[in-house]
């Protein structure tokens, strides 16, 4: 048997930069831009939380656990088919850390459809928080999956951008990738 509390992680290349995931048993648990600047942080807390002091490279570990492996690839497969427009949803397990009210927006997000946006006002609305907008958007601006929980199909209210921890570039480019796609459907 693995131990629970030990957490993985690998570099996975994209069109739009290098994402590093972390993986437990429990399922993916952070696939964050590499050159985050909130990437070490993160990771730090996901340490705190599995109770670990090192992240293990899961490209040095020759005895990583299958399951992890199998996690790692299928995440490399499923952002391929994402960037080729052949992907709509991410099948992975998600194993999310955070606050409950954190959670609560990162789940919300999952409902909002491929090639679709919402506002921050919208997102808080549909999470029984009609006046908590802004901390929907500090929420989301903590999201440790950007694209797999898509925080970037929320907009502000008058159809800006807003805010993207991993770049505004990236956001306005994954949603053209989005809505390039939905027109060639």
């Amino acid at each position: 048997m693995f131990d629970r509390n030990i957490i993985y992680f690998k570099e996975i290349g994209t069109e739009i930069g290098n994402i590093t995931a972390c993986a437990s048993v429990r399922g993916i648990c952070l696939s964050e831009f590499s050159d985050s600047g909130s990437l070490d942080e993160d990771i730090k807390c996901l340490e705190n939380f599995f109770g670990c002091r090192t992240a293990i490279n899961g490209d040095t570990v020759s005895s990583m656990p299958v399951n992890i492996t199998i996690l790692f690839s299928r995440l490399a497969s499923e952002l391929g088919e994402y960037f080729k427009g052949k992907r709509k949803y991410f099948d992975l397990p998600l194993f999310l850390t955070g606050t409950d009210f954190q959670k609560k927006c990162w789940e919300s997000l999952l409902a909002v459809p491929y090639g679709g946006s919402i506002s921050y006002k919208e997102e808080a609305v549909s999470i029984g928080r009609p006046g908590a907008w802004r901390a929907v958007a500090n929420a989301n601006g903590r999201n440790k999956m950007p694209i797999l929980i898509p925080c970037h199909r929320v907009i502000s209210a008058d159809g800006s951008m807003g805010g993207y921890s991993a770049g505004i570039w990236r956001k306005k480019t994954l949603l053209e990738l989005e809505n390039i796609n939905i027109k060639m459907l």
